[in-house]
């Protein structure tokens, strides 16, 4: 396990060399004394360091090892790492579909396990795979969610990869203004942690923007069902237990309404919708202040009036009054 957590520092410096030899070195005392959970485990950062190294076949080959010994041990967790590997390897390579499945694989995983960060990780891959495939609206969903879900648990690293992969994508459905306003929240957030590769990022991509030149409307968003139904369409067809297991995960990440809700219980983005709306905005004017397309706001506003057990605007609007929202 120290061997294993060496190798894999060494990885994330970018010393890979380092990292083969000691995660070899730590391959090779588990096997000998039947440790086969630091096998599984090794073998993981055997393939992430693999991948890496642009080794393919190494990395499939350490990704399926690890992934049969988890199975054997009963860890789920642990075989999603994997499954993202060999889903990126896919990717890499140009087999989309496959790629699409793994990933789809590794987030229904971790979407059993209630692994927020995990699923947001996943999401992210999963929409760089759709997007990939010339999906924009399903990727455009998958970004938001995994946006939603690490704003919930606090991650500002995720919320600004999120926001980069958003603003990357308001840029190529020629939407300058929304671009342009998604990077400067990534970059102010990188700012306020000290992200100092994502700070650099978010700057590039405002360098070239340029001009923004007058705002251009969004284009037409689906709903969260809509999209979730897409995205998992081609995989139902050749996998359907996948399919199922995916949508079952996003379900049960979902949380129904609480019995007595306050403005805890909503995601910021939520609050931020229930805010304009209580000042009187119209969806398709909330929609325009917070560059989303009106059925994006409409499908908002279905979850927090789940959540905070109202009927109408102007409950909603009440609620968010009383409790300092509005």
């Amino acid at each position: 396990m120290p061997l294993n957590a060496l190798a894999s520092l060494a990885r994330f410096v970018g010393g890979y060399e380092e990292a083969l030899a000691l995660a070899h070195e730590g391959l090779a005392l588990s096997a000998a004394i039947g440790d086969r959970y630091g096998m599984a485990l090794t073998a993981t950062t055997l393939s992430q360091t693999s991948y890496a190294m642009g080794r393919y076949p190494d990395a499939r080959r350490y990704a399926e090892e690890s992934i049969a010994a988890e199975q054997d041990l009963g860890n789920r967790w642990g075989s999603a790492f994997n499954l993202i590997t060999l889903g990126q390897i896919a990717r890499t390579q140009g087999d989309l579909a496959a790629a699409r499945g793994h990933f789809q694989a590794a987030l229904a995983i971790r979407g059993g396990l209630n692994d927020s960060r995990g699923m947001a990780l996943c999401l992210n891959e999963l929409g760089d795979t759709v997007l990939a495939m010339g999906e924009r609206d399903v990727a455009g969903w998958c970004y938001e969610q995994s946006l939603a879900l690490f704003q919930a648990v606090g991650n500002i690293w995720g919320e600004i990869v999120s926001l980069r992969r958003l603003g990357q994508l308001a840029q190529l459905g020629a939407r300058p203004a929304a671009a342009r306003r998604l990077f400067e929240e990534a970059l102010r957030k990188a700012e306020s942690i000290g992200a100092t590769y994502e700070h650099e990022a978010a700057r590039a991509a405002l360098e070239q923007l340029g001009d923004t030149g007058p705002h251009m409307a969004d284009e037409a968003r689906p709903t969260l069902g809509q999209a979730l139904a897409d995205a998992l369409a081609s995989q139902a067809a050749s996998d359907p237990a996948a399919s199922a297991a995916v949508a079952t995960a996003m379900s049960a990440a979902t949380p129904g309404p609480p019995s007595q809700a306050s403005a805890l219980d909503l995601t910021p983005r939520e609050v931020e919708v229930l805010r304009l709306v209580a000042t009187g905005l119209t969806d398709a004017q909330v929609a325009e202040q917070l560059f989303l397309s009106t059925r994006t706001v409409s499908t908002y506003l279905t979850t927090i009036y789940g959540k905070i057990q109202v009927r109408s605007r102007s409950a909603a609007t009440r609620w968010a009054i009383e409790r300092g929202i509005a």
